[in-house]
C-alpha cells in the first residue's frame, strides 16, 4: 500500500511539473537531486502524463 501511496505522489508531482510547462529533462533532473527515484520510470511517467493531455485536447477540440 505504502508503493502506490508513494507512486501516486510521483504521479501527482509529474503532473504538477508538466501542467507547470517544465520539460521531461527538467522533471528528471529535480528528481535526481531529490534523488530515491529512477528518473527513467519519471521520464515514462512524463511522456505518457502528455500523452493523455494531448489526446485529451483532441477530444475537447472534436466536441
Amino acid at each position: 500500500m505504502v508503493i502506490l501511496e508513494d507512486e501516486a505522489e510521483v504521479v501527482c508531482r509529474v503532473f504538477e511539473l508538466t501542467n507547470q510547462r517544465y520539460f521531461k529533462m527538467e522533471i528528471c533532473r529535480l528528481f535526481n537531486e531529490e534523488g530515491g527515484i529512477d528518473s527513467r520510470a519519471v521520464y515514462e511517467q512524463t511522456t505518457e502524463i502528455r500523452q493523455q493531455e494531448s489526446c485529451l485536447k483532441r477530444i475537447a477540440v472534436d466536441e
